[in-house]
């Protein structure tokens, strides 16, 4: 199964640490990985297109204060172009009301809290072994 990690940054300047490191650690156990960061000022329509064009299985979303709105959104249209895809969310935004974001946002699959390094490939195992 193919694994995006998606950074939507607050400005171009910015990077996100937090996508590659997730990203390197999956590889690092065997998996299918990338990541791809993008800028809040972008056309959703364009961040949308990219995306979809990777043919992802399983998305995951770094999120913060600044991105949370962009990032449901983008979520909510990926499982309506490809329903079947599995979207994780984590990061500071979500983290601490995972079960409340999960109960009123149910095209989102699974919440990672905490930190991901280790967690994160288990995840993926645990997806790719279920389904």
């Amino acid at each position: 199964m193919k694994t995006i990690f998606i950074a939507i940054n607050s400005q171009y300047i910015h990077t996100n640490i937090a996508v590659r490191q997730l990203n390197q650690c999956c590889i690092a156990k065997g998996y299918e990985s990338e990541f791809m960061e993008f800028n809040i000022n972008l056309d959703m329509t364009g961040v949308l297109s990219e995306i979809i064009n990777k043919s992802p299985d399983i998305v995951g979303f770094s999120c913060y204060i600044w991105n949370i709105e962009y990032i449901l959104k983008l979520c909510e249209d990926i499982k309506l172009i490809k329903p079947d895809t599995i979207i994780i969310l984590g990061g500071p935004e979500v983290s601490f009301n995972a079960q409340d974001i999960l109960l009123k946002y149910t095209y989102i699959s699974y919440i990672a809290c905490g930190e991901g390094e280790e967690m994160m490939p288990e995840l993926i195992g645990y997806i790719e072994d279920i389904n």
